[in-house]
Parts: structure tokens; C-alpha cells; sequence
């Protein structure tokens, strides 16, 4: 089976779902996913993610608004007639097929021929590294083997639009891991359209080509993940994409005050942010010294109230001794600081590093 490179552009326009008397799960959705793109629908539980993707996938049918694959409108087909892949997080294996039997079960159903169904299942098992497993039931596969098998049997008849609600929710970290490279590498062999939820944000940095972030049913922002990390448009993209400094407070002319009247030096932003009340510094942007010396433009003093150690990295834990804001800076390995638990020490930032931005 050779590269599909044939993802299909999805269109969501005005997307609604009220279920009966309760407030809409999803709420005038509007949102374009370019063709062969890797899109992430990422936020907590509840947020409406999922109720978006079922959407798409035609297991609910929309209040209002549509779903467009490559211009047509799908909002009224069932799901067996929108010629889309799907991959749960349970991943919904018939326990009694095998494995490849399990991977041909949707090319036997579109009465492909034999010939042609022996081909394909085996070049995708091959494609997800099981092609050594194919007599075998699912009973006697790992749990990352038979994610494995679902992404086959999702992307045998080579969809143009592939759906997974959280597929790697059920696998220790380590596994994860592996199966996310996996995935990024399948998405650019496979070349179709992946929409895929999760609320994890490790994950999304990791595979997404874009993000659109979810909360209270509506999209937040929409972007790269670059983007979305570097540029968040309020706390809540802010704090949930990543670990964050947060310092409230208000602009005043090219400096932001916090609400305990401390200064901070600022970058000159545009009359729209007058109103901005958040002062956003990364963890990896923080500077900190134990002997009071730091050349940085803004800085203040804490007391270190825990040091973790990741590995490649450890993350220093302070408590700002205005205000007692709780901080985070993160140091690589090999660059480690001199500081104690319970030591007090300076904490500071250039404004380059600091990002306005909505508190709500």
C-alpha cells in the first residue's frame, strides 16, 4: 500500500449540540482544518472536545450549524456513510477475530476481494510493526499492541479523515511516549486528516500540528503549538498549555504593576491591551540566583520551598516574599544553580520573556 496523501479539508461552521435540558456541550464552533493536518482538540473534561468529534463522526447529530468534509455537507449522514476512521480509547477489538482479521474487517465490509484484502491488511500491519502478529487474538496482545491494531484496522482502507478520542489514555507513560512517535510517523506516511482529543498537554505539543483549545464548549484559541505556548491569549490557554508564572496585577504606560505595587519592565504593546491583567513568565525563562546578584531587567526576592529533580532538568518550587505568589523556575541539567530548600534568593526575568495577557 503506498503513501495515501489524501486527508480531506474538515469545515465547522456555527457547531451547536444542546442536549435536552441542559446548557449547550458545544457552543458555535467555527473552526477549518487544512487537508493532511494534525489537529488536536485539547481541554479538561467537560470542555466539549469529545461532543465535537462525535459530531464529526456522525454518533450525534449537531443543534445547529454544519460539518463539511472537502465542501460537502455530512451533518445528515450516518457514520458508516462519511468514510471516516475512528479509534476509541478502549479501542473496541472484536475479542474473538484475529488480529488480522480484526485489521480486514472493514475492507471485507466495502466487499473488497480477497486478493486485495490479504495485500492491504498486510502491508498495515506491517506499517504499525505487527506484521508478526497477525494469527494472534487480542487477549494476547500488550495494551500498546493492541492500540496498534485499532490504528490499523482505523487506517486499512486508507480514510482521508482519521478520529481518535484519546487513544493512549489507558497506557503508562512510557508507553505513550513510544506510541506518540509512532503516530507522528504514521500521520506522515499515511498523509490523511488526524482530529484527534486529548486533555493531556504533553501530548498535544508532541504530535499536533495544531491545537484548538476547549473550554466550557467553546474554542479558546487555535494555533501552532509553537504559537499557542509562546503567545497564549488568556490564563486559561496559559496555564493549561504548559507550567506558567502568573502575576496579576495591570498595565501602566510600559510597565506592569502587580497588586502588591511591584514594578515589572514590559515590552510596548498596542492600545488594545490596555485593559490586559495577567503578567505571563515560562518556568524555562526564569532566572534565579542565591547571592542576590542577577543581571535580568525585572526581578524579585522568595524562598525556595521545594527543589524536584526530572532528570534532564529539575524544577525549583518559591514563594514570592511579596504577596507569597507562588513561582516555578526550571533549570537544565549541567546549568543547576547553588540554592537550598528554605533559602531565600532572587528570582528575575528579561522583558523579552514576559507576555501579557487576559486574566480571564
Amino acid at each position: 500500500m503506498t503513501s495515501a496523501h489524501h486527508g480531506a479539508r474538515v469545515d465547522l461552521s456555527k457547531l451547536t449540540k444542546r442536549f435536552l435540558g441542559e446548557q449547550a456541550a458545544v457552543h458555535d464552533v467555527n473552526l477549518a482544518i487544512g487537508a493532511g493536518c494534525f489537529m488536536t482538540f485539547l481541554g479538561p473534561s467537560g470542555s466539549g472536545k469529545t461532543t465535537t468529534l462525535n459530531m464529526i463522526a456522525g454518533f450525534i447529530q449537531p443543534t445547529e450549524g454544519s460539518v463539511r468534509i472537502d465542501g460537502q455537507e455530512v451533518s445528515g449522514l450516518p457514520p458508516n456513510k462519511r468514510q471516516l476512521g475512528m479509534v476509541f480509547q478502549q479501542y473496541a477489538l472484536f475479542p474473538h477475530l484475529t488480529v488480522f482479521e480484526n485489521v480486514a474487517y472493514p475492507l471485507r465490509r466495502r466487499r473488497i476481494s480477497e486478493e486485495l484484502v490479504r495485500r492491504q491488511v498486510g502491508e498495515t500491519l506491517k506499517r504499525v510493526h505487527l506484521e508478526g502478529l497477525a494469527v494472534k487474538y487480542p487477549s494476547q496482545l500488550s495494551g500498546g499492541q493492541q492500540q496498534r491494531v485499532a490504528v490499523a484496522r482505523a487506517i486499512v482502507y486508507q480514510p482521508p479523515v482519521l478520529l481518535m478520542d484519546e487513544p493512549l489514555g489507558a497506557l503508562d507513560r512510557k508507553l505513550r511516549e513510544e506510541l506518540q512517535l509512532e503516530l507522528s510517523r504514521l500521520h506522515r506516511d499515511v498523509g490523511s486528516t488526524f482530529i484527534y482529543v486529548t486533555h493531556d498537554q504533553e501530548e498535544a505539543l508532541a504530535l499536533s500540528d495544531r491545537i484548538a483549545v476547549f473550554r466550557d464548549g467553546r474554542i479558546e484559541q487555535v494555533g501552532t503549538p509553537q504559537d499557542l505556548y509562546a503567545d497564549p491569549a488568556c490564563l486559561f490557554v496559559a496555564r493549561f498549555l504548559g507550567e506558567s508564572n502568573i502575576i496579576l496585577g495591570r498595565r501602566d504606560a510600559d510597565a506592569f504593576v502587580s497588586r502588591h505595587k511591584q514594578a515589572f519592565a514590559i515590552e510596548p504593546a498596542p492600545s488594545a491591551m490596555e485593559n490586559e491583567s495577567a503578567l505571563l513568565i515560562r518556568p524555562e525563562s526564569m532566572r534565579i540566583s542565591g547571592d542576590g546578584k542577577l543581571a535580568v531587567e525585572s526581578s524579585l526576592s522568595a524562598t525556595v520551598t521545594d527543589i524536584v529533580y526530572l532528570g534532564a532538568s529539575r524544577k525549583i518550587i518559591l514563594k514570592a516574599s511579596v504577596g507569597g505568589d507562588d513561582l516555578i523556575v526550571r533549570e537544565t541539567s549541567g546549568q543547576y544553580s547553588d540554592i537550598r530548600r528554605g533559602g531565600e534568593v532572587l528570582v528575575g526575568w528579561n522583558r523579552r520573556d514576559a507576555k501579557l495577557i487576559r486574566a480571564t
